[in-house]
């Protein structure tokens, strides 16, 4: 690898896989919603209560990885795990996955923190290997046919042109 940084593509595949990973997590855990993301908060997956925007979690993700990296390295670690935020009604946990994806955990009184770090470890493991998996991913995603095409008439249709 040469040290860029590359955009991780995510298939109907890959997004379904990442899911069924969530789901045990989420059921056993009882928290409200788990959305995978990059640092820059685009969401790349989500799971649970679909009432819970990823648009307003994805400030608090791009703002708290920027925060935080200054700070590992204060400390003289890698990067920071793991981060709680506590409010009266509910938390949000957020958890590095792999380089350029952290989980975001929403829960309430219905679970603790303690039970989702307790749980967070296996998830983890299994995200991290299908990033890789994803990241790594030589082949090329076909389109189909006509897509420059259509992907043209559209920008000129929008464009006016």
């Amino acid at each position: 690898m040469t040290g860029e940084k590359r955009a991780l593509i995510l298939l109907e595949d890959d997004v379904s896989r990442i899911a069924a990973a969530l789901g045990p997590y989420q059921e056993t855990t009882k928290t409200r919603a788990n959305l995978l993301m990059d640092p820059e908060g685009h969401a790349l997956a989500q799971t649970g209560d679909p009432r819970i925007p990823p648009e307003t979690l994805a400030a608090l993700v791009a703002a708290s990885c920027a925060a935080t990296k200054p700070v590992a390295t204060v400390l003289q670690e890698g990067e920071l795990l793991t981060l709680t935020h506590t409010g009266k009604t509910a938390s949000i946990q957020l958890t590095a996955v792999s380089e350029g994806v952290v989980l975001a955990t929403v829960f309430d009184a219905a679970t603790t923190v303690g039970v989702v770090v307790f749980y967070l470890k296996p998830l983890v493991t299994q995200l991290a290997a299908l990033v890789k998996e994803i990241s790594e991913r030589k082949q090329g995603v076909d389109l189909g046919a006509g897509f420059d095409g259509a992907a043209s008439d559209a920008l000129d249709d929008v464009l006016g042109g």
